[in-house]
């Protein structure tokens, strides 16, 4: 299985999680730092909005929720891939679904279902034992890593939403050009944006709940009936 990189959960190798921009940036050429947008009246910058951030982020890996999800990419304006889908997380435990697609880490193991080649749906585990925590650690240090000097984004805070953009060119920038996410009250991360310069990639959360049932953490193929 591939190695856990902060980003919306599993949008991590969708979009979303953190790594979400990495697969639009064109390979091995430097990107030049967007136009910086700024948040109106920040909160916070620097190091302040670092460390309130990395906390978000660390409570938003300990809560418990389920919530449907809308992934949109966009291009010159114009909707290039949508996919709706569902998450819920019960640490240790979480499942992600973007369109028929599934990955989660469940009973210690990183879980990939699909469609194969043939048509079925299918599920492959991980052999080895993955460590929760230890997979949050590593997402806090990645972006304490592109967030503290020399960083390779500024962040403002404004109320429970951070802006990051970029300020310095880096191969296949990990945030993008610019990233935004929001928190709600309870800390459920339900709102992620990753802007690069060829495409803006969205994913929003709704109809959250902080009950997780251990069918939310149970794969279904939706083509047939699940």
């Amino acid at each position: 299985m591939a190695a856990v990189t902060p980003g919306w959960g599993a949008v991590i190798g969708t979009v979303i999680g953190v790594g979400l921009a990495v697969a639009l940036s064109a390979a091995g050429i430097p990107h030049r730092p967007a136009t910086a947008t700024r948040v109106a009246t920040p909160e916070a910058t620097g190091s302040n909005a670092t460390k309130a951030f990395l906390a978000a982020w660390a409570r938003s890996r300990a809560i418990t929720y389920a919530a449907d999800t809308r992934f949109v990419r966009t291009i010159d304006g114009r909707t290039a891939l949508s996919a709706d889908g569902f998450e819920a997380r019960r640490p240790p435990q979480w499942v992600e679904r973007q369109g028929d697609s599934w990955t989660g880490l469940i009973g210690g193991h990183r879980l990939e279902c699909n469609d194969a080649i043939d048509g079925k749906f299918r599920c492959t585990s991980g052999v080895d034992t993955v460590d929760y925590s230890a997979d949050v650690a590593s997402e806090l240090r990645a972006f304490s890593s592109w967030l503290t000097e020399p960083a390779s984004y500024d962040i403002v805070q404004q109320g429970d939403c951070f802006v990051m953009q970029r300020t310095r060119e880096v191969l296949a920038p990990p945030l993008g050009d610019r990233a935004q996410y929001c928190f709600d009250p309870d800390g459920v991360p339900i709102d992620a944006e990753i802007t690069t310069a060829t495409a803006v990639d969205h994913k929003t959360l709704t109809n959250v709940r902080t009950s997780v049932t251990d069918n939310d953490l149970a794969v279904h193929d939706a083509n047939n009936g699940g």
